[in-house]
């Protein structure tokens, strides 16, 4: 009887340890074998192995590389249990360019050469991308072993995170502002980029700003449609601002307070027409590298193609100029279509006329200086609309309620650019 009984502690020991390592789990992703959806490290991307599920705010998980871009925010959680150790192995050392110290500082982390690690417990962690880009050969989550500690069975209770204080600003405080700063503004919400995740333009009387995901009244992301926000409802955010290539962002925002849009009469349009050569003369009094803060609208002729069309990219980089031939042209950069997604057909020729819209900048590449869109999108092609846009003659076609890209309400609209029954329209 005392052996049938040890036999059977014994065994019931074997299956708690048994039980125990099961919990355990290690889950290493590479490049080429579990991957997401973009190539380059540009828009949101996500990638799941095992229950954990890797998401960045911009990135290319699909890459031969995993590439997290500058000031993206890379979340790794986990629906198996609390992650204890994150280990990133990057293809550069320390704090330079792709390395494991591009990451901005938290607790838990630190790198040595070219791996970092962070260790903790919880079931998601976030990465931002702080000085520059990162790219990883391999990413191991570990799960309940490999650095945290045990989680206290019967832990008292925490008390209530203190609240962070949110800047009050204005678009043009939070451009000048620092990265990592949480701003809290107030303005029009101008154009709408993303319905999942939020993404979309906030603009107020001194300048507009990327609202680059917003979580939903519970706090949780993906659920943007649930909030109602229109082009042109006035809307109080509070997130934290980074800054992507040149493009200020509030990212993650919470929704404080919107107004729904009232009526209101502004004829004004918030484009500028120009010529392509009024657009070069612009470009040649800006500074080296600078951007304008207008928009613009420029029409003109397709004189040649920097590259055959690639539906992986879905843009187009060409020559614009004032006529079929001319020999001095403005350089469009990436453009994309009217809605700003990807063309899925090859509909740009040479000798096309086409109306284009973006900001201008001068681009320096070397000593050599480039005149060229910054962020555009071709609204029409030999007078077609792309995409969603719809090009109309006369005003008296619009049927509803008519709203300039500021969100304002016009009775008469002019030439320029309009939203109506929450699609874009040019008036010619």
């Amino acid at each position: 009887m005392v052996k049938n009984l040890r036999f059977l502690l014994m065994s019931m020991l074997v299956m708690l340890g048994m039980t125990v390592m099961a919990d355990d789990l290690t889950v290493t992703f590479i490049p080429g074998e579990t991957v997401g959806s973009n190539t380059t490290a540009s828009g949101e991307d996500t990638m799941t192995k095992d229950g954990i599920t890797i998401s960045t705010t911009s990135g290319g998980l699909a890459a031969a590389q995993y590439r997290m871009a500058k000031g993206s925010v890379t979340t790794i959680s986990s629906a198996v249990g609390n992650i204890t150790k994150i280990v990133f192995t990057c293809t550069a050392s320390g704090d330079t360019k792709y390395g494991p110290g591009c990451f901005a500082a938290q607790e838990g982390y630190s790198y040595e050469d070219a791996e970092g690690t962070w260790t903790g417990n919880a079931a998601s962690v976030t990465f931002e991308a702080e000085s520059a880009q990162v790219r990883a050969t391999q990413i191991v989550v570990y799960v309940g072993e490999g650095g945290g500690e045990t989680p206290d069975p019967d832990p008292e209770p925490e008390p209530d995170p203190e609240p962070v204080d949110a800047v009050k600003a204005t678009c043009a405080e939070i451009i000048a502002g620092a990265d990592g700063t949480v701003y809290e503004v107030k303005g029009v919400c101008t154009e709408i980029k993303n319905t999942l995740y939020g993404n979309w333009m906030l603009t107020d009387e001194t300048g507009e700003v990327y609202i680059y995901g917003t979580l939903d009244a519970q706090g949780q992301p993906k659920n943007f449609e649930s909030l109602g926000i229109e082009v042109g409802d006035t809307i109080t955010v509070k997130g934290p601002k980074t800054t992507y290539k040149e493009t200020v962002e509030l990212v993650n925002v919470s929704v404080i307070a919107i107004a729904k849009k009232q009526g209101g009469d502004d004829p004004e349009p918030s484009l500028k027409n120009v010529t392509v050569a009024e657009a070069l003369a612009i470009i040649d009094a800006l500074e080296p590298k600078a951007v304008t803060e207008e928009t613009y609208l420029i029409e003109g002729y397709v004189v040649s193609l920097d590259e055959e069309f690639n539906p992986v990219y879905g843009n187009y980089t060409l020559n614009l100029g004032d006529t079929p031939n001319a020999a001095v042209t403005l350089k469009v950069y990436r453009a994309k279509d009217a809605d700003n997604q990807k063309f899925t057909e090859d509909i740009v020729k040479v000798g096309n006329k086409i109306q284009v819209q973006g900001k201008l900048q001068k681009y320096v590449k070397g000593e050599e200086v480039i005149p060229e869109t910054y962020n555009a999108v071709i609204l029409t092609v030999d007078g077609k609309s792309t995409s969603g846009i719809n090009v109309v003659k006369a005003v008296n076609r619009f049927e509803g309620a008519i709203y300039n890209m500021k969100g304002q309400r016009v009775n008469s609209p002019s030439r320029g650019l309009y939203i109506m029954n929450g699609k874009k329209y040019f008036v010619k």
